[in-house]
C-alpha cells in the first residue's frame, strides 16, 4: 500500500501523542516540519542540549514508521545517533537528553 508523506507524517505525530511521557516534551519542541516524505521534530532543552528526530524513507527505519535521533550540543555534533526506535524508545532517548547535566 502506498502512503503519502501527509498520510506518513499525520501517523508519526499521532504515535507521538499517544506515546507515555511526550507531555512533558512538547514545550521543547522548536519545529516539527515535513521532512523527505517524512516528519522532523526538533528539541530545544534548557541544559543546552538539542534533538533532532526524523522519520522517512531514508533514515534509519524511517521506511517502517520507525525514528531516527540525532543529539547535538550548541557547539556541535557530539552525542548519540540512533536509528530504528520505536516511538516509546524515542520519547525515553528524549527524556535522557533533557535530563543531561550541562
Amino acid at each position: 500500500m502506498f502512503i503519502t508523506g501527509a498520510e506518513r507524517r499525520r501517523y508519526l505525530m499521532m504515535h507521538m501523542y499517544m506515546a507515555k511521557g511526550t507531555d512533558e516534551l512538547w514545550e521543547y519542541m522548536t519545529h516539527c516540519r515535513p521532512h523527505m516524505q517524512g516528519l522532523q521534530l526538533i528539541f530545544e532543552f534548557p541544559n543546552g542540549h538539542k534533538a533532532s528526530c526524523v522519520s522517512h524513507d531514508g533514515s534509519m527505519g524511517g521506511d517502517k514508521g520507525l525514528w531516527e535521533i540525532l543529539e547535538t550540543t550548541k557547539q556541535e555534533y557530539d552525542g548519540m545517533h540512533l536509528g530504528w526506535l520505536t516511538t516509546p524508545e524515542l520519547v525515553t532517548k528524549l527524556v535522557s537528553v533533557r535530563d543531561l547535566e550541562y
